[in-house]
């Protein structure tokens, strides 16, 4: 989920497993459990999804046939809209939702008692502002390519910098670069080029949609290394 969306705090990720678990205290055998069985079964498909969908500039965060009853469920980064659809929300439920433009209640019950609220609010400065996840973080000074610890890096090392950027993405290679793909979190192709055969590259992603890609770097020795990068 966090490699989807690396913002998420805590309380974000445990909603997100509840908000997509499948129920199962309702199955016949189960019914003299309910209530004890946590929110249900993992869905580690439909949780991911959600994830992706709160960082995807356009994204859609669908809360859909929930009975929600009793627990702190937090959506707040940074989900474009929000739609709620055929949900229960009854007793201590505490929902506390935001969006950067949009909240939609189509259907459903939405009645908490008063150990309980619904919390949705609207602000268009939503974003996904914390600090970049620790990816590649070396740099290159005068031709070398340095790790943290200002070691010059091996001669088939990589370098691909500034990350996160808004702009414009440099890789540095010890050895001649071959092919360079650009991926998003789907698998998705998103830029590629063939037949570089030089030992750096700059490619500009302005245009791209802000979100996780991978940067897939084939040199012509046949060492290839797939590297995250954050587009803000």
């Amino acid at each position: 989920m966090l490699d989807v969306n690396y913002c998420l705090d805590p309380k974000e990720v445990e909603t997100i497993l509840k908000l997509t678990a499948v129920k199962i205290d309702t199955l016949p055998q189960n019914i003299q459990y309910y209530g004890k069985l946590g929110a249900g079964k993992l869905d580690a498909y439909e949780a991911v999804k959600m994830a992706k969908d709160m960082a995807d500039t356009y994204g859609t965060v669908e809360v859909k046939d929930r009975i929600l009853y009793r627990w702190f469920y937090k959506l707040e980064t940074a989900p474009y809209e929000i739609k709620m659809i055929n949900n229960d929300v009854t007793g201590n439920a505490r929902l506390k939702f935001k969006a950067r433009n949009n909240i939609e209640i189509l259907s459903g019950d939405y009645y908490p008692n008063t150990g309980g609220y619904i919390d949705l609010s609207i602000n268009e400065t939503l974003a996904l502002d914390c600090p970049p996840p620790p990816f590649n973080t070396s740099k290159q000074i005068n031709n070398k390519v340095y790790n943290d610890n200002n070691e010059v890096l091996g001669a088939s090392s990589f370098s691909i910098y500034p990350n996160p950027t808004s702009g414009l993405l440099n890789i540095s290679c010890k050895d001649e670069i071959k092919k360079i793909i650009i991926s998003d979190i789907t698998g998705k192709t998103i830029y590629s080029k063939s037949n570089v055969d030089l030992k750096e590259s700059t490619i500009n992603i302005s245009k791209f949609q802000s979100g996780i890609y991978v940067v897939s770097v084939e040199t012509n020795s046949g060492e290839t290394k797939n590297i995250k990068i954050v587009k803000d």
